[in-house]
C-alpha cells in the first residue's frame, strides 16, 4: 500500500480551486491591508509631530494635536477590530473538518 502525502501548496492549490479564489484576490487584499497600515502609521507620526509642535509651546497646534489623537483612537479601535475579525475567521476555519 503506496500513501502519497499531500504537499501543503498542492492542498492550497486544491483549496483555492475549489473556493474560485485567485492571486490576484490575495495581492488586492494584502495591498489594501498595507495601505490601511500605513495610513495608520502616518497618522501617528502626524500626532507626533502635532505633540512636539504642542510641547514647544505653539498654542495653535494644541487643537490639531487634540484631532490626531482622537483619529489615532478611531483608527487603533478599528485597527485591533479588524484583527480580531481575522483571528475570528481563522479559529473558524480550523474548525471546519474537510
Amino acid at each position: 500500500m503506496n500513501i502519497n502525502p499531500i504537499s501543503p501548496v498542492s492542498a492550497q492549490r486544491t483549496i483555492n480551486q475549489a473556493s474560485g479564489i485567485n492571486q490576484a484576490d490575495y495581492k488586492q487584499f494584502s495591498d489594501k491591508l498595507k495601505n490601511a497600515m500605513n495610513n495608520f502609521t502616518e497618522n501617528l507620526e502626524s500626532a507626533n509631530d502635532s505633540l512636539n509642535k504642542t510641547i514647544v509651546g505653539d498654542s495653535e497646534h494644541y487643537l490639531d494635536f487634540l484631532i490626531q489623537t482622537e483619529k489615532n483612537a478611531m483608527n487603533l479601535q478599528v485597527t485591533l477590530q479588524v484583527r480580531n475579525k481575522v483571528v475570528d475567521a481563522y479559529n473558524e476555519i480550523m474548525r471546519m473538518q474537510l
